[in-house]
């Protein structure tokens, strides 16, 4: 009888079990989907990750409240080992117009003397901010550096940009007015530039040749601008057209307000270096109909 006791004390303790099965958590949220996170140069972070600062040498934690906190300390750039190359940052005024580096080593360059590669404005900054700094204002700086051609067109920008430029050489007889002009594309499309050739006085124009600028084109147009947009400029340098030596003037948009700066010709102030060797490179090629590095010329609309 006892066995028979036990047996069925067995079995309902089994039939209990069963029906009675472990308590399941019905509480099917998800707490990262609600868990807040922080935002750092574009990208999110969960709270307690670290991460590396844009300087590439600090680090970054996300906290609590959501504030970003990041270590201080000083960085040693990477050894350059090219001979004059120097070390450089991107800056952080994030300017679409003008070619984008990564932080490394690079050859500063004048003019377009480069070796393999093409001399290009981009935008540097040589300095490590502290959080809640803008550092954009304090040392952003344009740097013309050596780099790869670009593949393709960036719109230049129409606050900052140039019109025209001109060349002239005082009362002379034949083709000694030389006048530049540009109608910048869409975004994607390259500017085009017309170069229009007259003589003095009722001599009136004799040809107008027209080109499309090449990607490595356009970008030195848009850098050039953006290079002496913080500057203080004159009107006038020198004395243009003395003794019939010769006069440049240059065009451009600066913050939607038209100027016109008029120097020496062949002896452009220090700020004007490179806008005035592209803007002479581009009159030498459709005067001459010959493309460049900077400009495309469709032979059979170019006259001679």
């Amino acid at each position: 009888m006892k066995r028979l006791l036990h047996i069925v004390i067995i079995i309902s303790a089994m039939l209990l079990f069963v029906a009675c099965p472990a308590e399941e958590n019905n509480d099917s949220s998800d707490d990262t989907d609600t868990q807040e996170e922080c935002a750092y140069n574009g990208s999110s972070y969960l709270i307690g990750d670290t991460f590396d600062a844009l300087d590439g040498c600090n680090s970054c934690t996300c906290n609590e409240d959501l504030s970003i906190s990041c270590t201080l300390m000083e960085c040693t750039p990477e050894a350059c080992t090219g001979f004059g190359q120097e070390y450089f940052e991107p800056g952080c005024d994030d300017d679409d117009s003008m070619s984008a580096i990564e932080p490394g080593c690079y050859f500063p360059c004048e003019g377009d003397i480069c070796s393999g590669t093409v001399c290009q404005a981009v935008s540097i900054n040589p300095c490590v901010c502290e959080e809640g700094q803008d550092c954009c204002e304090a040392c952003g700086a344009t740097q013309w550096l050596c780099l790869d051609a670009p593949d393709s067109c960036v719109a230049a920008d129409p606050a900052f940009m140039i019109v025209s430029a001109q060349k002239t050489f005082g009362e002379c007889q034949g083709e000694c007015r030389f006048n530049l002009s540009f109608a910048i594309g869409e975004s994607g499309d390259c500017a085009r530039a017309s170069l229009e050739v007259c003589g003095w006085g009722e001599e009136g124009c004799t040809r107008t040749n027209t080109g499309t600028l090449t990607a490595l084109g356009q970008a030195y147009l848009s850098g050039s601008v953006v290079e002496i947009k913080d500057d203080i400029l004159v009107d006038t340098y020198g004395c243009p057209d003395c003794a019939d030596g010769g006069a440049s003037a240059v065009t451009f948009v600066m913050d939607s307000t038209e100027r016109t700066i008029s120097y020496e010709y062949g002896n452009p102030p220090n700020n004007l270096v490179h806008i005035n060797m592209l803007t002479m490179a581009l009159m030498n090629a459709l005067d001459d109909c010959l493309s460049n590095d900077y400009i495309t010329i469709p032979n059979d609309a170019c006259t001679l």
